[in-house]
């Protein structure tokens, strides 16, 4: 059996990470954990590394150790590199905010279907629609509001994907996450971009 990471190997690699990962730590905290918001890679071994998060407050419930298991373990610290860019792809694909992200699609299906569907079952929304906005085609203008500002976010997610320096794939997934979700999708990307390492010592200054 391999000789297990050494210690101050261990802190080199979790260092790096720390300062120029944060975004990455912060993704595997989230899939293993919904409600991180701030993380740190404490250390790494063979078989797994080990992640403190924090969400809100760090005190109780909100604060965490986490572990994220290699499958199979590194073959030795030479590798980490490597297994941990193929865990930065992974964790970094478009997910969605809920219930956010139910809510803004169920809107934008319904606001679609009754503007440019004809189906008879929607006509009482369109009347209702015409009632209450008093313009010609209201809901066809309003999708087409929905449309014109999901696209903004779009691009948004798109410019976020690159400074992450996501793969093409990621990015696109973004991109066409945000355009139907909306802010459902670019919220969680927001918060990657903006990650940054959680200190050594948790307090309110972080």
């Amino acid at each position: 059996m391999p000789e297990d990471i050494d210690a101050k190997v261990s802190v080199r690699i979790c260092n790096h990470m720390n300062q120029d990962h944060p975004a990455s730590i912060l993704a595997m905290a989230v899939s293993l954990w919904p409600k991180a918001e701030r993380a740190r890679m404490d250390k790494i071994s063979l078989g797994a590394c080990t992640i403190t998060a924090v969400a809100g407050n760090a005190g109780g419930a909100g604060r965490k150790q986490l572990s994220w298991t290699f499958d199979p373990p590194l073959a030795d610290a030479a590798e980490a590199r490597t297994r941990l860019v193929e865990v930065h792809g992974r964790v970094t694909r478009v997910h969605f905010e809920q219930p956010v992200s139910a809510v803004v699609l169920f809107m934008v299906a319904f606001v679609f279907t009754a503007a440019f569907a004809p189906i008879a079952v929607m006509d009482p929304v369109r009347e209702l629609a015409n009632v209450v906005f008093p313009a010609p085609n209201c809901l066809r203008v309003l999708g087409y509001i929905l449309l014109i500002s999901h696209g903004i976010e779009a691009l948004y997610a798109g410019a976020l994907a690159r400074k992450l320096k996501l793969s093409f794939s990621a990015g696109a997934g973004w991109v066409l996450g945000t355009v139907v979700c909306g802010v459902g999708a670019l919220e969680p990307l927001k918060r990657l971009a903006g990650a940054k390492a959680l200190a050594g010592s948790y307090d309110k200054s972080d």
